[in-house]
């Protein structure tokens, strides 16, 4: 099952439009069949924002407390803070 639709039809990144101003870190597990690579790589190159990590050897949705999980998020947001805090 792949999610390359969204509930109304449009393709699922179409939604993604929305988000433009806002930072957004996506995380797909390697073996996902839900995400796929080539949907995240057109998310990617649709918002510029963007930035996103593939978690070895996990499908679905990888586990967010999981070390190598952890270290992604934590430099998304030092990055965010980091930006943020700049004059």
């Amino acid at each position: 099952m792949r999610l390359e639709q969204a509930p109304d039809g449009r393709p699922a990144v179409a939604n993604l439009d929305a988000l433009a101003p806002l930072p957004i870190l996506a995380i797909r597990g390697e073996l996902s069949d839900i995400l796929s690579a080539e949907t995240l790589d057109d998310m990617g190159r649709r918002h510029s924002g963007m930035r996103s990590a593939i978690v070895a050897g996990v499908g679905r949705a990888p586990m967010l407390d999981a070390p190598e999980t952890v270290d992604v998020i934590e430099r998304f947001l030092d990055a965010m803070l980091g930006s943020a805090a700049a004059p």
